[in-house]
């Protein structure tokens, strides 16, 4: 293979690689009774957004570029949070990895560490939105196709 060649496959190979500079935010507004706003913030980038940056602030705009990461956890699903009667509960897999900067005036935050088994049940409450549990970023409904085969039960 000649040096001319090697050069374009390894480009082309980038090119198929990069993401183009195609970053995704993801914001979600969560008011107070007395109407103060937070969000919880989150930017994934990468071919497949498997590089993620969250935080959960009173800017409408946190992490919305990757330099702004003051503040911010880093990875995906770093907790799972539920908002009720003004209370912003966030659950960890066994340790806090993540405390708010900013101060909330009439919002009360809880930092909540589960053990493995329970926080996999408060996760799946998450994926499915039951009763305010939320992931970070929310997922998405998935529609299957209605012909799609069902999972094999155990």
């Amino acid at each position: 293979m000649t040096r001319a060649v090697f050069i374009m496959v390894c480009f082309l190979l980038v090119q198929s690689c990069s993401s183009g500079g195609q970053d995704t935010f993801n914001s979600v507004l969560l008011e107070s009774s007395k109407k103060e706003k937070i969000y919880v913030n989150t930017l994934n980038w990468g071919v497949t957004d498997d590089h993620q940056i969250s935080a959960i602030s009173l800017n409408a705009d946190k992490v919305r570029d990757r330099s702004d990461t003051v503040g911010s956890v880093k990875g995906l699903d770093p907790f799972v949070y539920r908002f009720k009667d003004d209370t912003l509960t966030l659950y960890f897999d066994g340790e806090v990895n993540y405390r708010l900067l900013d101060k909330m005036k009439t919002v009360f935050v809880r930092y909540q560490t589960l053990d493995k088994g329970k926080y996999r049940t408060v996760y799946a409450k998450a994926i499915n939105r039951i009763d305010g549990y939320s992931t970070v970023p929310p997922r998405k409904d998935v529609d299957y196709p209605s012909d799609m085969p069902l999972p094999k039960e155990r």
